[in-house]
């Protein structure tokens, strides 16, 4: 074992036997939590987790022995307050990285039948525009997880779609940068039965197919490892939805 993997060994340990097993618990992550707001009391984290006050003094106890929370005599009582700021960001991380991990992707083409019938991307559901309204109760009831990308062949169209969307409230919805014509400027550079063509109109498809074969192109849905892509993230993901009828190991 060399000493940079030991030092990394031991740190791992220490990390596993102390942060871990501080975080191991619901009620002390709430606690951190609240903690993150603003300095309180014993008294002021019963009464806004609803927890006992043996229990919160002994879940305290169990963060300020490991350095994660820290204690100053305020009068009659003992503020506390959070010793590192960055345990909120590390912890916002991790969250994020369980819901990035738990998305589901729902994409809605809202081009007409015929472009759509050529190619469209595999698991698009094709949505006509005039449609998109009724479809807004089904789409409340997704998981809230749920991304929702909306594509027309280039991005007029689906800014439109995207504004209907907004406005019925439906959240974490976006727009396939480029629109199918984009995806296809990237992707399908090497497809023979694919040739770009010349249009004369905004938002008209700018390839021709051999076959209408809708999603049986390879390209739509390619191994993206066989492509040199930059990726910029863009997604945020919003949990609150509209109105509608254990430890590190």
């Amino acid at each position: 074992m060399t000493t940079q993997t030991s030092s990394l060994s031991e740190e791992l340990s220490h990390l596993h036997a102390d942060f871990c097993y501080a975080l191991a618990d619901q009620r002390r992550l709430l606690l951190i939590y609240a903690l993150a707001k603003k300095s309180r009391t014993v008294k002021e984290l019963t009464e806004e987790l609803g927890v006992s006050q043996p229990s919160i003094s002994r879940h305290l106890k169990v963060l300020r022995e490991r350095g994660l929370v820290q204690g100053k005599r305020d009068g009659a009582s003992i503020m506390y307050r959070l010793a590192d700021h960055r345990l909120i960001e590390a912890l916002d991380i991790l969250r994020q990285v369980m819901h990035d991990h738990e998305l589901k992707l729902v994409m809605l083409d809202i081009r007409e039948e015929p472009d759509y019938n050529l190619f469209h991307l595999a698991d698009a559901r094709r949505v006509p525009v005039d449609e998109l309204s009724l479809l807004v109760a089904e789409l409340h009831l997704e998981p809230p997880e749920t991304v929702f990308v909306l594509m027309s062949n280039d991005e007029i169209e689906a800014t439109e779609a995207w504004k209907v969307l907004i406005a019925e409230s439906v959240p974490n919805v976006y727009i396939l940068e480029g629109g199918i014509n984009g995806w296809l400027d990237i992707f399908a550079k090497e497809d023979i039965g694919i040739r770009p063509m010349e249009v004369s109109h905004e938002g008209e498809l700018r390839y021709e197919f051999a076959s209408a074969l809708g999603a049986a192109y390879q390209v739509a849905d390619p191994d993206y490892h066989e492509f040199e892509l930059e990726f910029t993230p863009k997604i945020k993901l919003e949990l609150k939805r509209a109105p509608s009828g254990g430890g590190c190991g």
